[in-house]
């Protein structure tokens, strides 16, 4: 008993200290990634507004090939948004796409666009599709 009692206290100690150390973390830097995030919706939605939403993915998938880091796949996850927002239809653009809780679609349909574009699908890739399926499927 003694030992469980240990161990849950040292656990509670661990996220106690770990959540602080996020506050902090955000605190110092969440301005900054706020202003970040604003900065690449707008700037999506400027490019939307030149071309369509094939062409939105196309440049996506050509940035987060260039990426390094979590804070850099989320910008453009969040270009990604702001130009499928603005930009115009694509015939067919959702065709093949699967509803996110369609889990092996998923799978499939992204290892599938990220192979077209020789990127491997289990990273940044495959990740930064996510917009497409929520543009697609709004609902779900």
């Amino acid at each position: 008993m003694r030992i469980i009692l240990i161990i849950s206290g040292v656990v509670f100690a661990l996220l106690l200290g770990a959540g602080g150390v996020g506050y902090i973390w955000w605190r110092v830097n969440g301005e900054e990634l706020v202003e970040a995030g604003q900065q690449a919706m707008e700037e999506g939605r400027a490019f939307g507004e030149t071309g369509d939403k094939a062409g939105c993915v196309a440049v996506a998938l050509e940035r987060v090939a260039d990426c390094e880091g979590f804070s850099c796949e989320l910008s453009v996850q969040v270009f990604l948004t702001g130009c499928l927002a603005s930009s115009q239809a694509t015939p067919g653009f959702c065709a093949g796409v699967p509803r996110r809780r369609e889990i092996l679609g998923t799978v499939r349909w992204r290892a599938g666009v990220c192979d077209a574009v020789q990127l491997p699908a289990d990273g940044s890739c495959g990740r930064l599709l996510g917009p497409v399926q929520e543009f697609c499927f709004p609902d779900s």
